[in-house]
């Protein structure tokens, strides 16, 4: 995915849904350490019930960083 960028900030979309209303916007944030270890709950459901989304529209994945630490971000967008 990230190949071997030495700094990176990225945003990829993980899914879609045929839910076109997307007012509200979750996120679940973690870091990860090395590519290795990711410390945080960065799920899905963690993201919804963050953005107290009850029908997902997409989620997205966000990766900014170094190779050595990133924030690794879910982003879940839905009414």
């Amino acid at each position: 995915e990230l190949g071997m960028a030495i700094i990176f900030d990225t945003v990829e979309p993980i899914a879609i849904s045929s839910n076109k209303k997307a007012n509200k916007v979750g996120k679940a944030c973690g870091k990860n350490v090395l590519g290795i270890v990711t410390m945080g709950d960065i799920s899905i459901d963690a993201a919804r019930k963050n953005g107290n989304i009850s029908y997902i529209s997409s989620v997205d994945k966000s990766v900014k960083g170094h190779i050595l630490v990133a924030d690794v971000c879910t982003i879940v967008r839905g009414s």
